[in-house]
């Protein structure tokens, strides 16, 4: 069973400063992407196991199979992330996967902070 956790920044929405430190915060999706052979249409729900720095917003679910169990946050820093992938006939598999985003729309640069909101 192959799934991988995708990550991008959301087009449009500019990056802002919250009361919290001063950091930027970027507006990102985390999804789940099928391979070699797997299919979405399998999966029932994905719990997304985020940053600790999310506190109790740590655990996010979906079950929006149309937009590859896709979830939406803000955050300041690219992180880990396990996705508890939960099948129709109930097996479980975890993916583990990085966090990750362009910060620039317009170069590929990006510099690696951890944490989350």
């Amino acid at each position: 069973m192959a799934f991988v956790i995708r990550s991008a920044r959301v087009p449009g929405v500019h990056p802002r400063q919250f009361q919290t430190e001063g950091r930027t915060f970027y507006y990102i999706t985390i999804a789940l992407e099928a391979e070699r052979g797997d299919s979405l249409d399998d999966v029932r729900m994905v719990v997304y196991e985020l940053d600790p720095s999310f506190g109790d917003r740590r655990y996010v679910v979906s079950v929006d199979r149309d937009h590859g169990f896709q979830v939406a946050i803000w955050t300041y820093g690219f992180f880990e992330a396990t996705a508890t992938v939960i099948r129709k006939d109930n097996r479980v598999v975890q993916v583990r996967g990085e966090v990750e985003w362009e910060m620039s729309y317009s170069s590929s640069s990006s510099s690696s902070s951890s944490g989350g909101f």
